[in-house]
């Protein structure tokens, strides 16, 4: 699918009389179970979190398929996920465009080889404002990278569980607009079973996240065999966080450049190696001694 544009598609679950509570990341309560509500920051942040969620749909969906590429498209004006793959192999979108949008602009469940490269994506989770940008859990050998996401209520970018995740020299501007507990770039879980088949988040420029409690770069629950290197985070409530729970095992923090220490740098927990990190106040200072990362983020300039 090379330059078409994907608009004016609704989604009316939510007039529906269930009632209709967003959950995090795509999902949703369908009116069954209980919900309990989670204190995060006293007063100020909470999380609400259904015993039984279901997952908003996309618009465009791709299941069980293989080899399918969007290239230079544009996503508008669609009242639940933009772009969604379940199961499904060697999938790319770049070069595309995704704004005003109800929910989030690509979402990739399970499946090999996807590539998700030199996208836009602003103005999404219009509606749903646990929305991130782009979502991928459950894949391999999945890379997202090259990709500008700005201006969401939630995390720019968010991965969960699988093998050889790679999010590479992406940039994320004006992120968690809205909700608290999430990141720029947010991974959770376990990532293969060695750094070699691990999760790698590497080059990535992390500017203004918003809201209390949110880290700009946020390992969170269990996360394993990731090697986070050589990233830029700038003006969040946190850059980073070392103690979570479930514990981190076997994750990297190096060579990283932020403008304040990361919570827990002080006290480093046994399955993080914290090793190289320069943290510069002063912003001016901090971005010339990141010249080369900040250069390399974000949209291909020749594309």
């Amino acid at each position: 699918f090379k330059g078409l544009t994907f608009a004016d598609a609704t989604w009316l679950f939510p007039n529906r009389d269930q009632a209709f509570l967003h959950y995090h990341g795509s999902g949703y309560y369908n009116g069954t179970g209980e919900i309990n509500k989670v204190v995060v920051v006293e007063d100020q942040a909470w999380v609400t979190v259904p015993s039984h969620s279901e997952t908003i749909p996309a618009s465009i969906q791709l299941e069980h398929t293989d080899n399918i590429h969007f290239d230079n498209c544009h996503f508008t004006r669609l009242g639940a996920i933009a772009l969604g793959a379940v199961n499904s192999d060697n999938v790319t979108v770049k070069s595309s465009s995704f704004h005003t949008l109800a929910s989030s602009a690509l979402t990739v469940t399970g499946g090999k080889n996807a590539l998700i490269s030199n996208n836009f994506i602003h103005n999404i989770g219009l509606d749903y404002s646990g929305s991130p940008g782009i979502a991928i859990n459950s894949t391999t050998d999945c890379e997202v990278s090259h990709n500008h996401v700005s201006h969401v209520p939630h995390c720019g970018i968010v991965a969960g569980p699988g093998q050889g995740t790679k999010i590479l020299r992406n940039l994320t501007t004006n992120t968690m607009n809205v909700l608290a507990d999430g990141g720029g770039i947010y991974l959770a879980g376990p990532q293969g079973d060695s750094h070699a088949t691990g999760a790698v988040i590497s080059g990535n420029v992390i500017q203004d996240t918003h809201t209390p409690y949110n880290f700009g770069l946020y390992t969170d629950y269990g996360a394993t065999w990731v090697t986070v290197e050589h990233n830029v985070v700038t003006r969040a409530d946190s850059t980073s966080i070392l103690h979570v729970s479930p514990p981190l095992e076997n994750v990297i923090y190096r060579h990283n450049f932020w403008d304040a220490d990361p919570i827990g740098s002080d006290n480093v927990p046994a399955g993080v190696t914290y090793e190289g990190n320069t943290t510069i106040s002063d912003e001016h200072k901090l971005h010339a001694a990141a010249f080369d990362i900040h250069a390399r983020a974000g949209l291909k300039r020749d594309s």
